[in-house]
């Protein structure tokens, strides 16, 4: 089996755009399977780190508002 170009022809802009790095033309499938397999892995540990985090800093934003004021703000209006 022929191991043909797998990689679309992209520009270097459109391919970072797409895929966050741009790729040789003579890469490879596995080389690419391997590529996104350990990119995910670590923008997987990142949404969760960012999610956290993100979680922690609106609880300190809040902290500073009293309960009444925000139960106000949750209300439904008329």
């Amino acid at each position: 089996m022929e191991n043909s170009n797998v990689v679309p022809s992209l520009s270097r802009e459109e391919s970072v755009c797409k895929y966050g790095s741009w790729f040789s033309v003579k890469s490879n499938p596995a080389e690419l399977v391997s590529w996104c397999t350990n990119r995910i892995s670590i923008y997987e540990k990142w949404i969760k780190n960012c999610k956290e985090l993100r979680e922690n800093m609106q609880k300190e934003l809040l902290s500073g508002i009293p309960t009444e004021v925000l139960r106000s703000l949750l209300e439904p209006r008329d």
